[in-house]
């Protein structure tokens, strides 16, 4: 999982889930637009965005992703 500073394009933050689990934590700080992009060999990429410009009163997010497998003969609309 990488977490870009958007408005800087910059990397962030470089983590990877618990093996097990599949558990990850990062920490977003108010002001800048977050991209998360997650991805694993043998599945689909997955993008999220987090505005916290003018974001107050932060509280901690749970955020599940989900990746799904490639498939032989399958195209992404």
């Amino acid at each position: 999982m990488e977490l870009f500073n958007i408005n800087k394009n910059v990397l962030t933050s470089s983590v990877e889930s618990d093996s097990v689990s599949g558990e990850y934590l990062i920490v977003l700080t108010q002001g800048a637009d977050y991209g998360l992009y997650v991805s694993r060999p043998g599945y689909l990429f997955q993008s999220l965005n987090f505005n916290y410009e003018i974001q107050q009163n932060l509280v901690p997010l749970a955020q599940d992703v989900f990746l799904e497998p490639v498939e032989m003969g399958a195209s992404v609309c």
